[in-house]
């Protein structure tokens, strides 16, 4: 992903998407977490770029990634991301953990809200 070629960097987005949907909550397990959290950046990094079509690519894998894993461990990692000095890829992590809160929403049973 740290290719300057636009269209390169764009077919690794494409495949660590894949890689969330084919392993989804096993890549959030402990021994996995900082090749993980590294990944995570990576996508926030690429999906507050200026190159439209890799940002919208990374903001797809980073969709992916919060529909595919577990959101407690998912909210853990992307918690580092949301206080980073760079405002693009703090607003990209929070989108994110805005998704992760509602997949955990929609997992709530309805009587157990008040």
């Amino acid at each position: 992903m740290k290719s300057p070629r636009s269209a390169l960097c764009k077919t690794s987005i494409m495949a660590s998407a894949d890689i969330f949907n084919a392993f989804g909550e096993k890549l959030l397990q402990e021994p996995r977490f900082k090749a993980i959290d590294d990944l995570m950046f990576q996508l926030l990094m690429k999906a507050s770029q200026d190159k439209k079509f890799v940002c919208e690519e990374a903001d797809r894998a980073l969709n992916t990634m919060a529909s595919s894993a577990a959101p407690l461990p998912l909210l853990c990692q992307l918690q580092r991301h949301v206080c980073h000095n760079n405002l693009c890829i703090r607003a990209k992590a929070a989108a994110s953990l805005s998704n992760c809160i509602s997949k955990m929403v929609s997992v709530i049973p309805p009587n157990f809200l008040p």
